[in-house]
Formats: structure tokens, sequence, C-alpha cells
């Protein structure tokens, strides 16, 4: 599977790390994920594996009697 590559046709001038940054936002498939989920921001699927991980450690701490 090919990836989608987003390049900058804009006449705007933009400072090189400002264009090397927007370049990775655009071309990034976890902030593309994250919009369509809704999310703010990429940061939301670490939370989310953070979350899921403390409730399997809580899950394994659990002894049935």
């Amino acid at each position: 599977m090919r990836e989608k590559v987003t390049t900058l046709n804009s006449k705007k001038k933009r400072s090189p790390s400002s264009r090397a940054w927007l370049l990775r936002q655009l071309n990034d498939p976890y902030v593309e994920e994250a919009h369509q989920e809704g999310y703010r921001s990429r940061a939301a699927f670490k939370l989310r594996e953070d979350v899921d991980t403390a409730l399997e450690k809580k899950r394994k701490d659990i002894f049935v009697v």
C-alpha cells in the first residue's frame, strides 16, 4: 500500500522550520486518524494506550478465589 504524500504549493513565505513542521503534520497518519476520530491532537492515542496498559495491569492483579 502506498502512502499518501502531501506537498505545500502555497506561495506564502514560511521559515524552513515552519515548513518542515507543516509537512510532517500533513503527512502524519496519526494526525489524520486523530482528526477522523474527533481528537484534537495525536497525543490522544498515547493517552489511550497508557490507559489500556494500566487497565491490563490492574486486571492481572485481580485474583478470583
